[in-house]
């Protein structure tokens, strides 16, 4: 397994310096014209603009789309120099650049809304499928109201909020075509080592975590429910949580680091000091920006469960508490089974994960709280995912 993980991570950044130098090696005259256009409409809407007034979990982030426009114009160094620079932001992979740029030749921004409102609700509309299919259609409507809930009908608007997500649905509908043995093996692991290594690539920290949380809850379900129906023990998928979010952690980490460690060497300068001085403003803030993770909390929990929330996710709860108490001569019986309590505390781990980065990101989940409390889709994915498990087991009997 060592040597697969290692394979895999060296041909993920040898492909990601490919790509990259790929890409800026399109020339800014075939896309000023678009980008001008694009950062038009961008000035015009403002940087921080509400789409559902009032709502303040509908917030647009212009303001990074603006800075991932601003940055597809490269400067004068080669193309692998300036695919490591990005306009002088070397920290980050930019991984969108990869279509943005190419993107940029022919449609401007307002267009570029329209093709992620497309990929959006073709990857939704597959995932609801493929849930319903090797799930159950409880667990399709949970996932449907956990992305409601973070306000998924925004989404299009901003290509900062859509990447992750779309990585996540698509990571989803792989995890949902992958036939019994995947779970069995070292697969499923490097499978969380490649989605993670793809959200570092793609995504501007804006809500990286849900690319292990939620496929996490599926991988734990299928083993609960349709992998062989093996007896695992509660240690056995202590183990699976704890693998998957190794190598989770490895990947993103290690894809991090390697930009950091490659931009140094190409273009010179040191990339990594630069990084660590971010990281540690992330966790600890600084005297402007002084962390005060109770408030932080505080304002990311309000926006995820405020009362429309509230309303749809105790609506479905109580709506399968119904369900499971019209097949009461079962229901007390099989509460007390190991596979309901490992999948109620597996999933309870599961759900408090987001909290978990939020205290460790502190000074990030504090000042952008109006988009990292989309992190707790895990939580309510997770919690909505043990009523429907519990659901399902009365009806497998």
């Amino acid at each position: 397994m060592l040597k697969a993980t290692l394979k895999t991570l060296v041909s993920l950044i040898v492909l990601y310096v490919i790509l990259m130098t790929t890409t800026y090696s399109i020339p800014n005259s075939a896309l000023n014209e678009k980008i001008d256009e694009s950062l038009s409409t961008l000035k015009y809407e403002g940087d921080y603009k509400i789409i559902n007034t009032g709502d303040f979990g509908t917030r647009l982030d212009n303001f990074t789309d603006r800075v991932m426009i601003q940055k597809a114009r490269k400067g004068e160094a080669s193309p692998i120099k300036e695919g490591m620079s990005i306009s002088d932001y070397p920290r980050y992979w930019h991984g969108y650049q990869v279509f943005l740029r190419p993107m940029l030749t022919v449609i401007s921004y307002t267009s570029i809304r329209q093709i992620y409102l497309l990929i959006l609700i073709i990857f939704l509309g597959l995932n609801f499928y493929l849930l319903t299919k090797r799930t159950n259609l409880l667990v399709s409507i949970s996932l449907m109201i956990s992305l409601t809930a973070v306000r998924f009908n925004v989404f299009s608007l901003s290509m900062q909020f859509s990447n992750v997500f779309i990585l996540l649905l698509t990571g989803n509908a792989f995890l949902l075509t992958r036939n019994d043995t995947f779970f069995k093996g070292y697969k499923r692991y490097l499978f969380f080592l490649v989605i993670a290594s793809l959200t570092n690539f793609f995504d501007l920290l804006t809500a990286p975590m849900i690319t292990l949380g939620i496929p996490l809850v599926i991988v734990c379900y299928l083993m609960l429910t349709t992998v062989g129906k093996e007896k695992y023990s509660l240690l056995d998928f202590v183990k699976n949580i704890i693998n998957c979010s190794f190598f989770w952690g490895i990947g993103y980490g290690i894809t991090w680091i390697s930009k950091w460690s490659v931009a140094t060497v190409i273009l010179k300068r040191n990339v990594v000091s630069d990084a660590i001085n971010q990281i540690l403003f992330r966790t600890e803030g600084d005297q402007n920006w002084p962390v005060d993770r109770v408030k932080m909390l505080g304002h990311n929990i309000v926006l995820a469960f405020n009362k429309i929330n509230l309303l749809f996710i105790v609506g479905f709860l109580l709506s399968v508490i119904i369900m499971i108490l019209l097949k009461r001569k079962r229901s007390i019986k099989v509460i007390f089974e190991k596979r309901i309590l490992v999948s109620i505390c597996s999933f309870i781990f599961i759900a408090s994960m987001p909290y978990l980065w939020y205290l460790v990101l502190a000074n990030h989940s504090q000042i952008h709280y109006w988009f990292t409390y989309r992190l707790q889709v895990i939580t309510i994915f997770s919690i909505m995912v043990t009523f429907s498990f519990f659901y399902d087991c009365l009806c497998r009997e």
